[in-house]
C-alpha cells in the first residue's frame, strides 16, 4: 500500500545540477514506487536574476562569478556529462547562460494544468541538452507543446502579458526569507530538506523517514524564518563514504549546489504555515 508524500522541488533551470538532482529524485522514487505516491510541486529560484535577456557566454560568466579558467570549466563540464549519463540525462553543448524568469512564470501557470514536472524536464533538456535559450518565448511555447499542453496561444499570452510575475517573485522572496540559497533544494513532507545532486540513497532515506514520521505541529512563520538555518539538519558527507546520514549544523552555500545537506522545517509557502497565506501550490 502506498502513502501520499508531498515533495517540494526548489530550483532554477540555469545550472546542470538541477537536471541531475531531479533525475536522481525520480530514480529514488522509482525504487520506492510500492510504498510512496509522490506529489511533486515545483518552486522558482533564480540563480542569475539580473542576467540580461541575450545572456552571457558561459566562460565569461563562470570566470567572473567563480574565478574559473576555461580549462577548469571544460573539466567540470566533462564530469557533469559523465554524471548525467549515469542517471539518464544527456548533456549537450552550451555556450551561454540566460535569464530564466519567464520560464518560471510559465511553470507557475502549468502547475494549474498538472504539468509542472514534465515541463521542468523539457526545459532542462532544451537548455542543457540542446543549448536553447530558456528565456526565448518560442522555446518556451514549444516546450509546453511537447508535454501535451495544446493551449500554445494561452502559453504565449501568459509569456507576453507578464502574468504570474508577482506570484513568482513572492515565492522567491519566501525562499530567501527561509535562507534557501543552496539549490536544488528538495523538501519532503514539509520537514526534511535535501540540497544538491545527492545519490538516490540519500533521497530514499529522506523519503522513508518522512513516511515514518507522524506529523507534528509547526511554529509560526516568523519563528521558522528566524531559526531555519540554525535548526538541526541531516547532512551526508561530501565523500559519500558509508551510508550514515548524521545530524549537524550548517549554513547554506550561496551558489548552485552539487552536494550538501538535508534539513527540516516548514517553509512559508507550504499549506498551513501559521501567519501566512500560501502563494501557490504550483
Amino acid at each position: 500500500m502506498t502513502q501520499p508524500l508531498r515533495i517540494d522541488f526548489i530550483s532554477d533551470i540555469a545550472c546542470p545540477w538541477y537536471a541531475i538532482g531531479l533525475s536522481l529524485l525520480q530514480l529514488a522514487l522509482s525504487r520506492l514506487s510500492d510504498v510512496v505516491e509522490p506529489e511533486i510541486v515545483v518552486h522558482p529560484f533564480e540563480l542569475n536574476p539580473q542576467m540580461r535577456p541575450e545572456g552571457e557566454a558561459i566562460v565569461d560568466y563562470l570566470g567572473r562569478k567563480y574565478g574559473r579558467t576555461p580549462e577548469q570549466i571544460a573539466e567540470t563540464q566533462h564530469m557533469i556529462r559523465e554524471r548525467g549519463a549515469s542517471v539518464g540525462f544527456a548533456f549537450g553543448p552550451r555556450t551561454h547562460v540566460y535569464n530564466t524568469f519567464d520560464a518560471h512564470r510559465l511553470l507557475h501557470w502549468v502547475g494549474i494544468e498538472g504539468k509542472q514536472v514534465p515541463l521542468k524536464l523539457a526545459l532542462l533538456r532544451a537548455y542543457h541538452g540542446e543549448g536553447k535559450n530558456p528565456g526565448d518565448h518560442d522555446v518556451l511555447v514549444e516546450a509546453a507543446r511537447s508535454v501535451g499542453l495544446d493551449a500554445a496561444a494561452r502559453a504565449r499570452e501568459v509569456l507576453q502579458s507578464g502574468a504570474y510575475a508577482d506570484e513568482v517573485r513572492e515565492q522567491e522572496r519566501d525562499n530567501e526569507a527561509m535562507g534557501i540559497t543552496s539549490v536544488p533544494a528538495v523538501i519532503f513532507d514539509q520537514r526534511y530538506l535535501v540540497s544538491g545532486g545527492q545519490p538516490p540513497e540519500v533521497f530514499e532515506q529522506a523519503i522513508r523517514q518522512a513516511l515514518a514520521q507522524t506529523r507534528q505541529p509547526f511554529t509560526s512563520f516568523l519563528a521558522v524564518a528566524r531559526s531555519f538555518w540554525s535548526s538541526f539538519t541531516l547532512r551526508r558527507s561530501h565523500s559519500h563514504r558509508g551510508s550514515d546520514v548524521h545530524r549537524t549544523r550548517r549554513r547554506p552555500n550561496a551558489r548552485c549546489n552539487a552536494l550538501t545537506v538535508a534539513s527540516a522545517t516548514r517553509p512559508p509557502w507550504l499549506p498551513g504555515a501559521a501567519g501566512r497565506r500560501p502563494t501557490s501550490r504550483h
